[in-house]
């Protein structure tokens, strides 16, 4: 998997997003953290070969309860704690402290 970082004045907190083609929200949320000057890093599902699908869903799969849960895009990981399914501003304005 090939992980790309975009810099930030704020690295305050640790960020992973994962994205997929032609998806309004995760464009949505990564202009959010550029706009806000936040470091983080992105991973493209759809680009990732088949094994790093696999790695990738496995990761996810760490952050999302058993049951219950539809996967959407993005998901956002915060410090390695959080864990945010979609675009939601204010949810991130909240936990990022803006």
């Amino acid at each position: 998997m090939t992980w790309i970082r975009v810099g930030g004045v704020d690295k305050r907190h640790s960020v992973r997003i994962y994205t997929i083609n032609h998806c309004t929200p995760c464009t949505k949320t990564r202009a959010f953290f550029e706009i806000n000057s936040i470091e983080y890093e992105y991973l493209n599902i759809d680009r990732a070969d088949p094994e790093g699908r696999k790695e990738a869903m496995i990761e996810i799969g760490e952050y999302l309860p058993a049951k219950g849960v539809t996967i959407a895009y993005p998901i956002i990981i915060i410090d390695e704690l959080t864990a945010i399914i979609g675009f939601d501003e204010r949810k991130l304005s909240r936990i990022l402290e803006l």
